[in-house]
């Protein structure tokens, strides 16, 4: 038992430390003037009102609110920043849109699939005659028929 009573007086004395130095720090504290000097420029930044993705400058009247409402709010995304209009597709648009993919992905497999192959080119033989054959084929590299070793 000794030990348990010895860890709460621990705990205790801890918890005095931690006010003692809280109390200190506020008083101190309160004897500082505000570390800022430019409150105005603060509250100006805080009154500017927050424009939604997407929407332009033009949209500023029907802005959800300002930075200071935004800060000061819970984390919970309140109904007022939701959009107002869903965007809602009609039956009719969704299958035009989806035509025109269908058209599109359509368009892009025949190009891919009738793409011509590259035509080879053949030697005429006729057209060439026996000396450029053998100068042609005298700057090519020959393999030497030697069996023998050379050291």
């Amino acid at each position: 038992m000794s030990r348990r009573n010895e860890i709460k007086q621990k705990q205790a004395i801890q918890a005095q430390i931690q006010l003692a130095f809280s109390n200190s720090e506020k008083k101190a504290a309160s004897w500082l003037a505000p570390s800022t000097k430019n409150t105005e420029s603060n509250s100006s930044y805080l009154d500017l009102p927050i424009v939604p993705p997407g929407a332009g400058l033009s949209s500023l009247e029907d802005s959800p609110g300002n930075i200071r409402d935004f800060i000061e709010s819970d984390t919970t995304k309140p109904d007022k920043w939701r959009p107002s209009k869903p965007h809602q597709q009609t039956k009719a648009m969704a299958a035009l849109t989806n035509k025109m993919r269908s058209e599109k992905r359509d368009k892009i497999h025949k190009r891919l699939s009738t793409k011509p192959a590259k035509p080879v080119k053949r030697e005429d033989s006729d057209s060439e005659s026996d000396e450029d054959r053998k100068i042609r084929s005298s700057r090519s590299v020959k393999k030497s028929n030697k069996s023998k070793r050379p050291f």
